[in-house]
């Protein structure tokens, strides 16, 4: 409800003269609750995230995104893994953070910069393909997430956003951060370079439709991106510079009547990780969806950890009903290099509605 009295109040008091024929104020609600059972552990625990968000499109190129997110978990998480297998559990329950205010620029059809409170998950690793899985790894690499407090899910930090289009199909993007990330007010809307450092991530992303249906896995994307930063060490020594390589390739491999099929690849390497962080990540999905109707897929993915390793195996089914609602179970085999073994399922529920 906040959230809603701040859009409104942003609009109330922009003057008449920054209107245009094209002016117009989105907003988008999400609520995804899931239930998770460790069937190793017998272990039970309960995940609600919610999620809200307003734009105002001001003038021509213009516009300001205004987002916050609620979490409540209740005996989570269930499962000690590093990658972590539910991509809605934001930790410590908190009624409310912001997860951006930013404001967008565009010129022409080439170039769009953004500024302000923000991360990386929506400008580089959110897509019909790496969402529909409830690993986390599949949205945020953990060469990454390990190595960097990088500015990702629930965390934000103040930067800058640049993309250059030089066609249609390609896009470059670069981003520079605050070093250190935070969902906290008092601690999210500062630069300070040198006790909290930089983040920096950049990519060549290549896309085209490839079927001509309604799937949302029927377009192509192939990115390839690189980053690097220097945070401060956990264990208080020197900071240095950590960097790691990334790609990402969602091809669609097939398409008969209103069914396609699709096939996700990612990989990721760190020359220099840092301490019990991530050298490297691989992973391989397949999926199938039925336009309109329903998704399944099955992933596998590996992340190579300082002294150990861990693989994840994600069976998955999403069925959408209600034009709002999606129910998606699944089951998690977790593969410890040291001989642990959980599985693990869960149960969520997601609605969603808005104009966004």
């Amino acid at each position: 409800m906040a959230l809603r009295h701040l859009g409104a109040t942003i609009i109330s008091l922009m003057p008449l003269s920054a209107y245009s024929d094209d002016f117009r104020f989105t907003w988008n609600v999400a609520l995804d609750t899931e239930g998770l059972y460790n069937i190793s552990d017998n272990r039970a625990g309960w995940n609600n995230l919610l999620t809200a968000g307003v734009r105002a499109c001001l003038w021509k190129g213009a516009s300001l995104d205004i987002e916050a997110l609620s979490s409540y978990g209740l005996n989570v998480p269930v499962v000690e893994d590093f990658q972590g297998f539910t991509n809605i559990d934001a930790g410590e329950n908190r009624a409310f953070r912001f997860r951006k205010i930013s404001y967008t620029q565009e010129f022409g059809d080439n170039w769009k910069i953004s500024a302000g409170l923000r991360n990386v998950d929506d400008d580089y690793f959110t897509s019909s393909m790496t969402s529909f899985f409830t690993g986390s790894s599949y949205g945020n690499f953990p060469t990454l997430s390990m190595n960097f407090p990088l500015p990702t899910f629930p965390l934000s930090a103040l930067g800058v956003h640049v993309e250059y289009s030089p066609v249609e199909e390609v896009v470059i993007k670069e981003s520079l951060y605050n070093g250190v990330a935070s969902d906290r007010v008092g601690e999210q809307f500062r630069v300070s370079p040198r006790s909290d450092g930089f983040f920096n991530i950049g990519s060549v992303e290549y896309s085209c439709e490839i079927f001509d249906n309604d799937c949302e896995i029927s377009t192509a994307s192939y990115s390839l991106g690189y980053v690097v930063g220097n945070p401060l060490p956990a264990d208080g020594s020197d900071r240095r510079l950590i960097s790691a390589m990334w790609c990402n390739v969602e091809q669609p491999l097939a398409s008969m009547d209103e069914n396609c099929f699709g096939m996700l690849v990612q990989g990721s390497w760190s020359p220099n990780p840092a301490i019990e962080g991530c050298d490297g990540y691989l992973s391989f999905a397949l999926l199938w969806e039925k336009e309109d109707f329903a998704t399944a897929g099955v992933g596998v993915n590996h992340a190579f950890l300082d002294k150990t390793g861990e693989t994840d195996v994600e069976l998955l089914f999403g069925y959408s009903f209600l034009e709002y609602f999606t129910i998606s179970p699944g089951v998690h085999f977790i593969f410890e290099d040291g001989g642990r073994t959980n599985v693990a399922g869960l149960l969520r529920l997601s609605f969603e509605m808005g104009n966004m």
